[in-house]
C-alpha cells in the first residue's frame, strides 16, 4: 500500500463512549476539516459502530494497546503531518496516546487534542448515574450493544441478568467481576486514571479542553493535574459535555476549533 499524501495533513478522530466514526460530532467535524483540505480517519473502538462481529471479547477501556496498534499502523500509511483529537472518552484514550508516543513515537504525530476527557473515569461513572436523563441514555445504548455481542456470541455469553440492572456502576461491576480480572469496578476504573502527575512524563504538544459545566467532567480534576511545558490547558466556562454550541443552527464551534488549532503553534481561548 502507498503513502497517502495529504494537502495539509491527516486527522484522526476518535469517538466518545456509545458513540462510533458515524456519531454526530465525529461526522460534523469531518466534513468541515475536509472542506480545509484535511484527511480524516474515523477510528472505532471495539464493539462501537457495529464492529462487534470481529472479535469475541467485550470491549473494556483499558484494552488500550489495540487502540494505539491502530493508530501506528494509520500513521504509517499517511506521508503527513498527523493530528488526534479525541472527544469523551475518546479524549481518555488521546491522553494516553500522548502518554505512551514518548515510550514509543508514532509516525509524522505532531499534536494532539483531548475534548473534554474522563480523567478521573470513576467519578464520572458515578455523575452520569446521578443524572437520570444521561443514566438512561447510556444505560440504554449499552445494553443494546451488550444484547448484540450475546447475540453473536451466545456460547460466551449469558447477559440476561445484567440487562436488568439499573446503573452504570452496577452494570460495571458485572461485567467486570464475570468477564476481567479486576478486583472490582474500582480497580478497574483506576487503570484509566489520569488524575495527578500522571501525564507529567507526555513530551508531544498536548491540549486538554473541557468546561466548568460539564456535567460528567469535575473541572477540578483538572486544576490539580501536574502539567510540563508540552500540555495545554483551556477551561471554557461554558460548553458542557463537548458542546460548545455556537449560534442559532447550534453547531460545535470545536468544528472551527481543530483546523486552527492544527495550524498553530500556541492557543488561546477561542
Amino acid at each position: 500500500m502507498h503513502p497517502l499524501t495529504c494537502q495539509k495533513g491527516c486527522f484522526l478522530l476518535l469517538h466518545g463512549w456509545e458513540g462510533s466514526s458515524d456519531s454526530r460530532y465525529i461526522r460534523s467535524a469531518t466534513q468541515h476539516l475536509f472542506n480545509q483540505h484535511y484527511s480524516i480517519f474515523r477510528l472505532n473502538l471495539r464493539d462501537h459502530g457495529n464492529s462487534y462481529h470481529l472479535n469475541e471479547g467485550l470491549f473494556f477501556v483499558t484494552l488500550f494497546d489495540e487502540v494505539f496498534q491502530a493508530i501506528s499502523l494509520i500513521a504509517e500509511q499517511v506521508n503527513a503531518p498527523i493530528y488526534i483529537a479525541g472527544y469523551s472518552l475518546g479524549g481518555n484514550f488521546a491522553l494516553r496516546i500522548a502518554l505512551q508516543h514518548s515510550k514509543t513515537p508514532v509516525k509524522g504525530l505532531k499534536k494532539i487534542l483531548s475534548i473534554n476527557p474522563p480523567i478521573h473515569p470513576e467519578l464520572s461513572t458515578d455523575r452520569i448515574d446521578h443524572i437520570p436523563l444521561f443514566r438512561y441514555y447510556f444505560l440504554k445504548k449499552w445494553i443494546q450493544s451488550l444484547k448484540k455481542k450475546q447475540s453473536l456470541f451466545p456460547h460466551l455469553y449469558q447477559l440476561n441478568d445484567i440487562f436488568q440492572l439499573k446503573t452504570i456502576r452496577d452494570v460495571t461491576e458485572a461485567l467486570v467481576d464475570k468477564h476481567s480480572n479486576y478486583k472490582n469496578a474500582s480497580d478497574y476504573f483506576s487503570r484509566y486514571t489520569l488524575l495527578g502527575d500522571t501525564l507529567k512524563d507526555v513530551t508531544i504538544s498536548t491540549t486538554i479542553m473541557t468546561a466548568k459545566d460539564d456535567p460528567i467532567i469535575d473541572v477540578a480534576d483538572f486544576y490539580d493535574l501536574c502539567k510540563n511545558e508540552h500540555i495545554h490547558m483551556m477551561i471554557h466556562p461554558y460548553g458542557g459535555h463537548i458542546g460548545y454550541i455556537e449560534g442559532f443552527r447550534l453547531f460545535s464551534w470545536i468544528d472551527h476549533f481543530l483546523p486552527f488549532w492544527a495550524a498553530n503553534s500556541s492557543v488561546t481561548l477561542f
